[in-house]
């Protein structure tokens, strides 16, 4: 009896010997099927390399995670910087425009006290704005005072438009008003000759509208609608 159990005792051994290392198994005997078990060394070599690749796997994700944020921060810098400089823009222009606007009418209501001289038309240049109302560009007149030649371009002082401006009433009547080589009548600051207008007074409704037009600019550019 134990003559055969030592036979297959050196037969188990020769048959574990031939075996790799990394798939030599032990053999639980006592089973009616023989159950094998991965030696110690198999799975620690599994378990160091699902180690490895949880830890590698966890380092990416971090990297990913901290590469998000920081992009996310840049593009929320750039875009706000560019946001609160558009807005400043914005109601720096607007501002300027009223105060252009309300010097215009102060100006209008100051020139009702002018003088009057003639003029000569050197040039103007009509447009229509609607079915009834017209404007004028590239005007320029000449007048004397004392003796001293001076060059207008104003159709009115009051207005806070400079290069196209309203044609009044008394001009839309008669287009040929306003052409090159017509006498007119101007009015010239006497503190400063050098300032004159066709027109005494100033347009209330183009005032009007400048100032509306340009604080609806403020409310945009302080709201950031």
């Amino acid at each position: 009896m134990l003559q055969r159990f030592a036979h297959n005792n050196r037969i188990l051994q020769r048959s574990l010997l031939q075996q790799p290392n990394h798939t030599r198994t032990q053999v639980l005997t006592g089973f009616k099927r023989p159950l094998l078990i991965r030696s110690n060394s198999s799975q620690s070599e599994g378990s160091k390399e699902k180690g490895e690749s949880k830890e590698e796997a966890k380092q990416s994700s971090d990297e990913t995670k901290e590469e998000i944020p920081v992009q996310n921060q840049v593009l929320k810098y750039e875009s706000s910087t560019l946001g609160k400089f558009g807005y400043a823009s914005v109601i720096l222009a607007a501002l300027g425009g009223i105060g252009w606007t309300v010097y215009s009418y102060k100006k209008g209501v100051s020139s009702q006290d002018w003088e009057k001289r003639v003029a000569t038309v050197e040039n103007s240049n009509y447009f229509q704005w609607s079915s009834f109302r017209y404007g004028v560009s590239g005007l320029s007149y000449t007048y004397d005072v004392d003796g001293q030649s001076y060059r207008g371009t104003r159709m009115a002082v009051g207005s806070p438009f400079i290069k196209f401006e309203p044609v009044p009433f008394s001009i839309m009547l008669d287009t040929s008003a306003l052409a090159p080589g017509r006498k007119i009548y101007v009015y010239v600051n006497p503190l400063n000759p050098k300032e004159s207008t066709i027109e005494k007074g100033t347009d209330r409704g183009n005032c009007m509208t400048a100032i509306v037009f340009f604080g609806v600019l403020v409310f945009l550019g302080l709201t950031g609608i």
